[in-house]
């Protein structure tokens, strides 16, 4: 999606890449709410800061062993994964949890694999269709938080990374 915007120094309309943010979480059965987050989302929206934003769901991990998908979420987060991936290499950064692979299942627990950790809580920032920065929180969600509170006061730029926020 494009937003037309008014460009005053020709009278004409542009149109602007759309300002999007993805906020994926894992699921935190009886634990710890991530409404704070949505919250500030919804906000940011309202402020016009962002176009839109979207809530995604994922794992603690995929399964690097095999190609074989169980479903279209599935095939969505190894997309993500893979973009996010990608944008921490042009960018010179690391995203921690990427890094981490362990070996599961082993024993009675079925057969072994390998598995790529994912973050408990990762923030991307979109312009247009290029992811323009990543937040990726090891524990919780507070350099979310962070960030979120730095864009809505005007203390950070969209799109550009502040290394202060991520944990």
């Amino acid at each position: 999606m494009e937003i037309d915007r008014l460009d005053e120094s020709e009278n004409r309309t542009t149109t602007a890449p759309t300002r999007r943010i993805e906020l994926w979480l894992q699921p935190t059965p009886g634990g710890r709410s991530y409404d704070d987050a949505v919250t500030r989302l919804a906000g940011l929206s309202l402020r016009g800061v962002i176009d839109e934003f979207a809530v995604e769901t994922w794992g603690k991990g995929i399964d690097l062993s095999t190609d074989d998908l169980r479903d279209e979420h599935e095939q969505r987060v190894r997309e993500r994964v893979a973009t996010f991936k990608q944008w921490a290499r042009e960018h010179d950064a690391r995203i921690p949890d990427f890094e981490e692979r362990r070996v599961v299942g082993e024993g009675r627990m079925g057969r072994e694999y390998v598995v790529q950790s994912l973050p408990s809580a990762l923030l991307a920032e979109f312009e247009g269709e290029a992811v323009a920065t990543v937040t990726p929180c090891t524990a919780g969600t507070d350099c979310i938080t962070r960030r979120l509170d730095a864009l809505a006061e005007g203390d950070a730029t969209f799109g550009v990374p502040d290394e202060r926020l991520t944990a």
